[in-house]
């Protein structure tokens, strides 16, 4: 292949690996029954004069299968964190308790189920948006590179093929994902 080409297939699949991590990444935070540390660790406390990750605070773990436990480190910034928690998206209550905070999930209901499998269907699509954006931005580099004779129109062709095939990988990875996470919201 075209070292030209080449260097843009590299571009390609370090952006669509971006698009497959950052969809993985948000997909993680639509709640389940089952609560993961990342739920809450990025959370952001305002404390110390500025606004610090609830991780780089506390440890959290996960204390049997509906709790999270927030081992807070400084007892003074306990009710800067419970306030983070409350003025979240994740609909939560916090319990205070000496120098830890308590999070119970309660169970999902059947709507708030059917709420997150739409929001996870978005999410998707605007993965698969941006995957879509990015072979349209890649096609136009290696168009260009064809128009200024730098590859031939052989070689533009055959890699417009290659690029779609990597698209297509990237998307049945944001689809499989969205499949575990599915069955996940929908059958615990």
């Amino acid at each position: 292949m075209n070292p030209l080409l080449e260097e843009i297939k590299k571009e390609v699949d370090q952006e669509g690996e971006k698009v497959v991590r950052d969809f993985q990444e948000k997909i993680i935070g639509l709640r389940t029954n089952r609560p993961e540390p990342r739920l809450v660790e990025f959370l952001l406390v305002e404390c110390y004069g500025q606004k610090i990750p609830l991780r780089e605070l506390s440890s959290i773990n996960i204390k049997m299968p509906n709790q999270l436990i927030i081992q807070v480190w400084d007892r003074n910034i306990l009710p800067a964190i419970e306030e983070a928690i409350k003025k979240s998206s994740l609909n939560l209550n916090p319990q205070k308790e000496e120098n830890l905070i308590r999070l119970v999930f309660p169970p999902l209901s059947k709507e708030r189920r059917e709420e997150l499998r739409k929001i996870l269907e978005r999410m998707e699509e605007e993965a698969k948006v941006t995957l879509r954006n990015l072979r349209k931005e890649i096609k136009k580099k290696a168009e260009e590179l064809a128009r200024e004779g730098k590859i031939s129109e052989d070689e533009n062709f055959a890699f417009k093929e290659r690029l779609q095939k990597i698209i297509d990988k990237f998307s049945q990875e944001i689809e499989e994902r969205k499949k575990v996470k599915e069955e996940e919201i929908m059958n615990q």
